[in-house]
């Protein structure tokens, strides 16, 4: 029998919509940037069973037309199912040592007109181990 690869989904509970969570990233959250993404996070406990909840936001001052938006919006999601055991992996471990940690990430797409994927996908990449390093 032949061994399934991992599942890289992407669930309801690992989406941060709570404007009360997302006005704390704001206020309490700790902040970089990594272009073309500006990425705000903040470690707290969350109301939800997923070590991390995130969003994604693509400004209509950067890329005014809606159509353009989605699809940054949509590359960036695909970019972050594929990698998120980057930063899972860690938290995942340090909950099992009996500390509590959850993070609420928000990414802000900052660059003037549409990247290509790959971009796209190393750039995250470089966020996530940012953000793993500096909250483990």
């Amino acid at each position: 029998m032949q061994e399934s690869s991992p599942r890289y989904t992407l669930k309801k509970y690992e989406r941060l919509k709570s404007q009360k969570i997302i006005e704390g990233l704001f206020k309490e959250g700790k902040s970089v940037v990594i272009f073309p993404f500006r990425i705000v996070w903040l470690q707290r406990p969350l109301p939800t069973r997923s070590p991390v909840q995130f969003t994604v936001t693509v400004p209509v001052r950067a890329i005014p037309k809606a159509a353009h938006r989605n699809r940054i919006k949509r590359q960036v999601r695909e970019a972050y199912r594929q990698q998120k055991a980057l930063l899972y992996q860690p938290l995942i471990a340090r909950n099992n040592n009996g500390q509590e940690c959850q993070i609420a990430v928000m990414f802000i797409y900052l660059a003037k007109k549409e990247l290509p994927s790959s971009l796209i996908f190393t750039k995250l990449t470089q966020c996530l181990k940012h953000i793993s390093k500096s909250c483990i």
